[in-house]
C-alpha cells in the first residue's frame, strides 16, 4: 500500500522487500556495525535486519532511525517500480510517454519527487505545496497534467 503514506500503517514486509532493503542499506551504511550504531541495534547478521513497524516507532524513540529507513526503503522501491514500467513501456514503443497519475505532493506524507519525477515522462500532480514547480526542478522535460 503506497496511497496514504502518511497512515500509520506499514508498506511491504514481504521477503524480496526485505531483501531488497538490506541490500539497499548496506550500500548506504557499508557494514553491519554501523548500521546497529545508526540504528541503536545489535542484529546478529543482515538476514536478521528488520525495521521497526509504525505501532512501535510511536511509542519508542530508539525504533525511529529504523523506521524512518524503511519509509526512506519504500520510497526507493516504489521508484523502482515505477521505472521498471516507464522502461517496459519505452521498449514496447519508444515514442510512447510513461506516465503516473494522482501525484501526491511531495515531502513526508507524500511522494518522494527526487526519486519519481526522472522515473516518468509525465505526472498528473495535484497543483498545492510547490509540487508542480519541485517536480519540474527535478525533471526539466517532465510533462505535467493538472486537474482541477
Amino acid at each position: 500500500m503506497t496511497t496514504d503514506l502518511a497512515a500509520a500503517w506499514d508498506f511491504d514486509l514481504s521477503l524480496s522487500s526485505l531483501e531488497g532493503m538490506r541490500a539497499w542499506l548496506k550500500e548506504r551504511h557499508g557494514s553491519l556495525a554501523a548500521l546497529n550504531r545508526a540504528w541503536g541495534t545489535d542484529f546478529p547478521n543482515w538476514k536478521a535486519v528488520t525495521p521497526a513497524l509504525t505501532r512501535v516507532a510511536l511509542r519508542s524513540d530508539t525504533a525511529v532511525p529504523s523506521w524512518m529507513e524503511f519509509k526512506a526503503w519504500m520510497d526507493v522501491a516504489f521508484a523502482r517500480a515505477v521505472r521498471a514500467g516507464s522502461n517496459a513501456i519505452h521498449r514496447g514503443d519508444p515514442e510512447a510517454l510513461a506516465a503516473l497519475e494522482g501525484a501526491q505532493v511531495p515531502g513526508w506524507g507524500g511522494y518522494d519527487y527526487g526519486q519519481l519525477a526522472p522515473a516518468v515522462d509525465a505526472m498528473e500532480i495535484y497543483d498545492s505545496g510547490n509540487a508542480i514547480e519541485i517536480a519540474r526542478s527535478l525533471n526539466p522535460d517532465l510533462r505535467v497534467l493538472v486537474t482541477c
